[in-house]
């Protein structure tokens, strides 16, 4: 024993990405239903405005109290007027300034002026000096900036919503229940992979999701819900907490891809008087997935718990947007921290990198034995993984190649029937070595994990 848990201390310092803790002065961020229902159409990334500053140097032999000059393209605002006292727009395009002030400005002394202008760069196209109005010196025909900075507009929600679909894996499609792998499932569960879908199945001509939290049991007009939909709309199946959990693995897939602060999946929920309590956020996403799918496990309490839990965490952080970026991508900041939210307290930030645990480090305690092979092996180019379930139960099952590499995943937390279940690999595309496939078994009601264990298989080609 003592062996195995050096091994382990050796495989964690050596492997393992670490858990970092969050704290309360952390902020987040996450939006309501309506939030993300009514979000506006997306901006384009153009530039909108810009912000400049001009230094002007006296090159006249006199005292000066003013300055005149013209620009090729119209000017929003004069932010900042130096030396001077005053500044007048002398044209309604915008484009003729004159500058006055009681202090004198010298020969060869400099005045800055900064101001906004539009989406193209500005130029000054004559300037001169002038004593109380009236020119002096002689007239310049050009002025480059001294500085100039270029801004695009502020992005909204659905700049956000369509970058996570585009360039994250929710372009496979953000999921709300348990995705069954039998085929002719009573079972139902959602795929959501654009984000103007998801705004549809949250609003549509009669208005918002509003109907009591029950499952998808069934359609409006009676009809059982089964297998997989796209289009859950309120017309057609009218469930807040379907709306509510909906919105809320949106926020995680934000936070989880860095688009709003990272951790906020792993945040902890605090009531001492709900089942829910000690949770973290995931969790009751989990939860919720499962009671929405398999809801004749579900109490009509549980069901009540789950939803008002879940519209209490998406209203957590809700604010106002601002952004860290929206050049590359785009990032919102956070709207507040822990301390103001009473009811979330910090948990472990999501790992950034998935490794495979070695044969001999997942011999870990379980509630019971589940029989795991595949055959044949070695195998060239097909395997199938077998395993035994005492009960219904979701099940996660991912290869690995000797570096700790996903190499495929076969099932990601999908509901499998009590008996023995098969499930084949195909090795077509890889090299011939060594490789582990990992097998995560984890209760339907709960979320606890039952079993887990990788085992060693040699593709040979």
């Amino acid at each position: 024993m003592k062996t195995r848990y050096f091994i382990t201390f050796i495989f964690i310092f050596l492997f393992c990405s670490f858990h970092l803790f969050s704290y309360d002065g952390e902020t987040y961020r996450s939006f309501s239903p309506v939030n993300l229902a009514t979000a506006e159409k997306a901006v384009k990334k153009q530039v909108s405005a810009s912000e400049w500053s001009f230094t002007f140097t006296n090159n006249t032999n006199y005292s000066v109290n003013g300055l005149y000059f013209e620009s090729a393209s119209s000017i929003i605002n004069i932010d900042d007027i130096g030396l001077f006292n005053t500044v007048s727009n002398l044209t309604a395009d915008r484009k003729k300034w004159q500058f006055n002030g009681t202090a004198t400005i010298s020969p060869g002394q400099s005045v800055v002026i900064k101001g906004t202008g539009t989406k193209k760069a500005l130029k000054i196209s004559k300037w001169y000096w002038t004593v109380n109005g009236n020119r002096v010196g002689f007239v310049n025909r050009s002025s480059p900036p001294g500085e100039q900075k270029f801004f695009l507009p502020m992005p909204n929600i659905s700049n956000l919503g369509e970058e996570l679909f585009k360039r994250t894996d929710l372009s496979k499609g953000l999921v709300i229940g348990i995705p069954q792998t039998v085929k002719n499932t009573n079972y139902a569960w959602v795929r959501i992979k654009k984000w103007k879908d998801l705004q549809k199945n949250l609003i549509d001509n009669t208005g918002m999701h509003i109907g009591n939290p029950q499952g998808f049991k069934s359609f409006i007009d009676g009809k059982p819900i089964k297998g997989e939909q796209k289009l859950l709309s309120p017309k057609k199946f009218n469930d807040r907490l379907f709306a509510e959990l909906l919105t809320l693995k949106f926020n995680i897939a934000a936070s989880k891809y860095g688009r709003t602060p990272v951790g906020f999946d792993n945040l902890i929920y605090n009531d001492p008087t709900s089942p829910l309590n000690g949770l973290t956020i995931n969790q009751i996403a989990l939860k919720a997935d499962s009671a929405m799918t398999f809801y004749t496990k579900f109490s009509t309490g549980m069901f009540i718990i789950l939803e008002q839990t879940i519209n209490r965490i998406n209203r957590a952080f809700e604010g106002e947007i601002d952004t860290v970026s929206f050049g590359a991508k785009t990032v919102f900041t956070g709207t507040r921290g822990l301390s103001e939210v009473n009811f979330l307290t910090a948990g472990r930030t999501s790992s950034t990198v998935t490794l495979i645990e070695r044969e001999s480090l997942l011999d870990e305690e379980s509630t019971f034995e589940i029989p795991v092979q595949n055959y044949p092996n070695p195998f060239n180019p097909k395997t199938i993984i077998e395993f035994k379930l005492n009960n219904d139960a979701l099940v996660s099952l991912k290869v690995y190649d000797m570096l700790g590499r996903e190499i495929a995943v076969l099932a990601d937390d999908e509901m499998f029937d009590a008996g023995v279940n098969s499930v084949e690999f195909d090795g077509q595309n890889l090299a011939a070595g060594i490789y582990f496939y990992q097998l995560i078994v984890r209760d339907v009601d709960t979320q606890d994990l039952l079993f887990k264990t990788a085992k060693k298989m040699i593709l040979n080609k």
